[in-house]
């Protein structure tokens, strides 16, 4: 079942595509994000900017293969084909986006259904009268 977009799917995805490098040295990355970055697997999602141009700047050329993890684990997360948005950030961004733009639609849309039936409206020639 698709998940919708939270922190919590985030820091999970995310530790997800570092422990595909084993267990110690995703240890020991997540030590190290948080003695010398001082980023939390709780609070990676305050900047996820950052906190990714951090991953780059540790292993350079092979983010690409944890960003690419990453947007997998999120597309098969969400349901959705992320491919063609961009990186993880993007991916990130573009999900939030689509969900705050899918809830403000679904609000405006009950607020319509609940005028017509509430004064009873005409909308493409049909009337709804309670």
């Amino acid at each position: 079942m698709p998940q919708k977009i939270s922190d919590a799917l985030i820091i999970s995805i995310i530790d997800d595509g570092i422990s595909i490098l084993g267990e110690k040295p995703t240890n020991m990355i997540w030590s190290m994000l948080e003695t010398d970055y001082g980023f939390d697997k709780n609070n990676v999602t305050d900047d996820l900017t950052a906190f990714i141009g951090v991953l780059r700047s540790i292993f350079g050329l092979g983010y690409s293969f944890l960003d690419t993890i990453f947007v997998n684990l999120l597309a098969k997360a969400t349901a959705e084909k992320l491919e063609v948005v961009g990186d993880f950030v993007q991916c990130v961004s573009f999900l939030r986006q689509n969900e705050s733009t899918n809830v403000s639609t679904q609000k405006e849309n009950s607020q319509t259904s609940d005028e017509f039936a509430a004064n009873g409206k005409q909308k493409n020639g049909v009337s709804y009268i309670r």
